[in-house]
């Protein structure tokens, strides 16, 4: 609670305040900044020695010790599978933050939402006990309102451990009332309604059906129109034939792809396929290949009015079509919300233009005519300022001309949705217009780097940071992650001291030496080399800076360190 006192009168120097101020005081001289910038905390309640119980720092190893000002967690089961996950909000960007829990257990849990009747709705003030065989009793309250400013799940989460057996299940009721609850069982949702006294199972959907696509009709009468003048390089898209063979759209055509989504169930869908079907001869005189391909089953398999392979036969139409996939429709919806803004799921009918090189030339949500498709077409061979002015639904005048979309974007959002390998082809097919952006380019194939690495493909992200520094031989992240990965990695076959040396070496040289954790890194690709001496000097010097900047906890590892190097020992000894 504050300690501040409640009138502007003098501080007494015995008062709880002053005590406090005292300590901060302290706190800073010895070296603790004030900036926001000390990692989170998480701790772990282990049981100790005699039985009793222990917390535990765990804030690396459960990745929770971001550098962030953080002001608020908040607990949630968030993607329903059974464990607790974890919202944060911060004073400093990234204002809020999810982190995932995606451990793998064996142990049960019960998730149970509280419903008042004589006491209120939500059941706040009420406490639950499970009491299981074993005799341990677990004890939760449900709360308003817990930590600054915050709220978790209303839903209570309880962690049962290895194969317990239900014995009880008591609710405490704000109300007064003492109800015991039948019928539920283990790693299960359950609302308990006071004076039913008995669980209700949760039928919301689980997390698999959470993850399916939203594929919606668009509004009758309605279609948007999306003309893209710079002509971004999309992923990928990948679909199957009729016939079973697995393609991607735009790569196999000399000239331009109407990729066009369709399903059983959309009739507007139905009556664009039979307008594009009588303008077949206009589309392949100016090199358009249509496209169609059929999204049902994607968002529901009860969503669909028979085989599409079989419909699309009876519909006749002159195009090969084939069966979209999901990672098609998820890259077009990422595209659309990264190049004109709204992140909605796509309608049906949907189309999308794509140029000899798989480039975004426009994209159509609802039924597009196909002389507005022939017109768009013609775009492809105009200047970027001619484009614009195609682009425009009005008659008009530029006060400024658009800058051109940035082609990282859709990459960088790949990579967020997990589609890791789509933003490295990606990467790697669109070199020529992504190295435009100059050193931009050098910062995604880092990012990429990073997240190869975390997956465990290091001879890949030793690529990836290898090529970033062909684009920025000075970007001195690169430089200090390479090293570091070259020095320290678990895997004797990736490192290579003398090779972390080289680059450590530029990065530090780069920064003047005033950078405490390329420093680290040094000596440690020193340690590696077995040159122990020098990497001790090193990491000494490190180590004063980073105390100097009030780093501590950088300072604390380049002391682990520190003391290998003078036992002989390279980082990665034992």
């Amino acid at each position: 609670m504050p300690s501040s006192p409640l009138t502007a009168e003098i501080i007494d120097r015995e008062s709880a305040l002053a005590k406090r101020l005292a300590e901060l005081d302290a706190l800073i001289d010895q070296g603790v900044g004030l900036s926001g910038h000390e990692r989170n905390c998480a701790f772990l309640n282990v049981s100790g020695a005699n039985g009793e119980r222990r917390f535990a720092t765990a804030s690396a190893a459960f990745g929770l010790d971001f550098e962030d000002d953080a002001r608020a967690p908040a607990l949630v089961d968030w993607d329903r599978d059974g464990d607790l996950d974890l919202w944060m909000v911060n004073r400093t960007a990234p204002m809020l933050r999810f982190a995932r829990n995606n451990g793998t257990h064996e142990n049960a849990w019960l998730a149970l939402r509280l419903q008042g009747t004589q006491t209120n709705r939500d059941g706040i003030g009420s406490r639950v006990e499970i009491r299981l065989t074993n005799g341990k009793t677990l004890t939760q309250t449900l709360k308003a309102g817990e930590g600054f400013l915050s709220q978790s799940s209303k839903w209570l989460h309880f962690g049962l451990g290895n194969a317990p057996v239900l014995e009880e299940i008591l609710v405490k009721w704000a109300s007064g009332k003492v109800e015991s609850f039948a019928g539920v069982t283990l790693n299960k949702r359950y609302h308990l309604v006071e004076g039913k006294g008995a669980g209700q199972e949760d039928a919301s959907p689980n997390v698999a059906q959470h993850q399916q696509l939203q594929l919606n009709l668009a509004p009758p009468g309605t279609s948007v129109r999306a003309v893209s003048a710079s002509r971004p390089p999309l992923p990928r898209l990948p679909y199957t034939t009729f016939a079973g063979e697995k393609k991607h759209a735009g790569t196999q055509t000399d000239g331009l792809t109407l990729v066009n989504l369709w399903a059983t169930w959309c009739q507007p869908c139905l009556a664009e396929l039979q307008a594009f079907s009588q303008s077949a001869r206009a589309f392949e005189v100016a090199g358009i290949t249509v496209l169609p391909l059929s999204v049902d089953g994607l968002a529901s398999p009860e969503l669909s009015d028979g085989d599409p392979a079989t419909f699309y036969q009876k519909l006749k139409p002159p195009f090969e079509g084939g069966r979209a996939s999901a990672e098609l429709v998820r890259r077009l919806e990422l595209a659309y919300a990264v190049l004109y803004g709204p992140c909605w799921p796509l309608p049906v009918p949907t189309s999308a233009l794509l140029d000899q090189e798989g480039n975004l030339l426009a994209m159509y949500q609802g039924a597009v005519m196909p002389s507005q498709v022939l017109a768009d077409a013609k775009g492809v061979s105009l200047s970027l300022e001619s484009r614009h002015d195609a682009s425009l639904p009005f008659a008009g005048r530029w006060m400024f001309r658009p800058q051109p979309l940035d082609p990282l974007g859709l990459a960088i959002d790949l990579m967020d949705h997990d589609q890791l390998e789509a933003a490295i082809e990606l990467a790697t097919r669109a070199r020529p217009v992504y190295r435009e952006r100059g050193t931009e380019y050098s910062k995604l194939l880092t990012w990429i780097g990073d997240a190869l690495m975390k997956r465990g493909r290091a001879k890949e992200s030793l690529g990836a940071y290898r090529a970033a520094l062909k684009e920025d031989e000075t970007a001195t992240l690169v430089l200090n992650n390479l090293a570091w990965q070259l020095a320290a990695h678990p895997d004797p076959a990736i490192r290579d001291g003398k090779e972390a040396v080289r680059w450590a070496s530029k990065a530090a040289a780069l920064t003047k030496h005033t950078d405490p954790a390329i420093l680290d890194t040094l000596a440690a690709g020193y340690a590696e080399s077995g040159d122990f001496k020098q990497a001790a000097q090193v990491a000494e010097k490190a180590a004063d800076l980073a105390k100097r900047q009030g780093n501590r906890a950088l300072w604390e590892g380049i002391q682990q360190g520190l003391r290998k190097y003078r036992a002989g020992k390279s980082y990665t000894s034992p």
